[in-house]
């Protein structure tokens, strides 16, 4: 237990029990907030069967989505893409993953900024196709 406690506390492990899950996520919001980023660029992909799956690169200013495009491409992401969550948003999928009582979920954060690299949601205990990875990467600051 105290090796899962040391792991969260720097910023990355698995988390199991709703209470954890809701304390690390606090503690990571926390360090996202403290950290002032507004202005950054960040691929955010999802896996799934759940819409567009390719990575798409998000430019975020003063907090905002500015821009969405696809990370291989750098064509523009189709209408349907835009489902694509930043940081923000993230924190909400894995507050909404928590809230749905979800069976498993598993989430590991960025040791300095807080933001989610990787969220594994199985929304459905033996059920096909519900499961849910979101990936990120290439996290830059701007400004």
């Amino acid at each position: 237990m105290a090796g899962l406690a040391l792991l969260v506390s720097a910023g990355c492990g698995s988390i199991t029990g709703n209470d954890d899950e809701e304390s690390a996520l606090r503690r990571a919001e926390l360090r996202w907030s403290r950290s002032g980023v507004q202005d950054y660029q960040v691929v955010v992909q999802y896996l799934c069967f759940c819409g567009y799956t390719r990575p798409v690169r998000l430019t975020v200013r003063f907090g905002s989505v500015v821009s969405r495009v696809d990370a291989e491409t750098g064509e523009p992401v189709p209408t349907f893409g835009e489902n694509v969550r930043d940081v923000a948003g993230l924190f909400d999928l894995i507050r909404e993953a928590i809230a749905d009582n979800a069976h498993s979920l598993d989430v590991t954060y960025d040791a300095t900024y807080g933001f989610p690299t990787l969220i594994e949601i199985d929304y459905i205990r033996n059920a096909v196709d519900d499961e849910l990875t979101v990936k990120t990467s290439e996290f830059q600051r701007m400004r």
